[in-house]
């Protein structure tokens, strides 16, 4: 993060975000390294746990209600792979097993004021399966 303060980026992605307190961490350190206050944070949610606790996650990123902070989060990346190798479940072109984990996400980015971003599509030979999960999203 440190590399990242003052690179001229205007996000920072944080990989496996299961708690708010990794949030604030990030933006701790983001303050030392003297960060532009507009650098913002997009955490992503790729395990049960991170999943269970979005909410947290956003609060924790917004920061005070009303009010602007340095280093907002402003958006949620769902890490569909690893979220499917998590719950042990099958990559399956209707994503079944990641229906209720994609709510719960989204619902805490949209309550917070966030963007909410899906996952990478795998088969990128399967234009059909694209533009249906691109539909879904």
């Amino acid at each position: 993060l440190a590399m990242i303060a003052m690179s001229g980026a205007h996000a920072v992605v944080l990989p496996k975000v299961e708690s708010g307190a990794a949030v604030l961490h990030a933006r701790a350190l983001l303050a030392k390294h003297r960060a532009p206050p507009g650098l913002a944070i997009w955490s992503m949610i790729e395990t049960p746990i991170g999943v269970l606790r979005a909410e947290e996650i956003c609060i924790a990123g917004k920061g005070s209600v009303g009010g602007t902070v340095p280093n907002a989060m402003t958006a949620v990346i769902m890490g569909t792979s690893d979220l499917t190798k998590e719950l042990r479940a099958e990559h399956t072109a209707c994503r079944s097993a990641l229906t209720t984990s994609l709510q719960l996400v989204l619902l805490a980015a949209r309550a917070y004021g966030m963007v909410a971003l899906d996952g990478v599509q795998l088969d990128l030979n399967n234009a059909e399966e694209l533009i249906a999960n691109c539909k879904a999203a």
